[in-house]
């Protein structure tokens, strides 16, 4: 039996809601960066500290996105190899049930 997955309708389009979720996190950080770069253009600092400040946001937020990256991955990997030993416990159970069906 095939878990369900859940769906969320959407300006009247069926969305799964992990890319739901997944596209709200985009937006919420695409917010945040546009916010933050708004902030340091307008700080009454010079323009190559403000750069300096830019590049430095950009490559902390790069590495913390890494970061989350790999534990999804890690995440999906672990969930991909469960759900491959249930696959292949079910298919032995429907196995050796058709095996007891035909030599009974």
């Amino acid at each position: 039996m095939k878990p369900k997955t859940e769906v969320v309708k959407t300006d009247g389009a069926k969305t799964n809601k992990k890319a739901l979720v997944a596209r709200s996190v985009g937006a919420v950080i695409a917010g945040a960066a546009i916010g933050y770069v708004a902030g340091a253009l307008t700080a009454p600092a010079s323009g190559r500290e403000t750069r300096r400040r830019i590049s430095q946001r950009v490559e902390e937020e790069a590495k913390g996105m890494a970061r989350k990256a790999k534990r999804s991955l890690a995440t999906a990997k672990g969930e991909a190899k469960d759900l491959g030993r249930k696959a292949k416990k079910s298919l032995t159970r429907a196995t050796d049930k058709l095996a007891d069906k035909l030599h009974s």
